[in-house]
């Protein structure tokens, strides 16, 4: 998803998600989306499906 659209889906604003994405791609020690996302993968975190409209369930 873009900044933009995560912004209106969560009805705040642009900057705010990219102070944010910043944030978690700093503490992951990566520098683009792409590389966190592999991060993730690596981790197990995602399934690779893409992404959904309804959140995760808990296990």
């Amino acid at each position: 998803m873009s900044n933009t659209q995560i912004a209106r889906r969560l009805h705040i604003e642009e900057s705010t998600v990219k102070t944010h994405v910043q944030s978690v791609l700093t503490k992951l020690g990566v520098r683009t989306r792409v590389q966190a996302a592999l991060l993730a993968s690596h981790a197990g975190l995602v399934n690779g499906s893409g992404p959904t409209d309804t959140p995760p369930t808990a296990s």
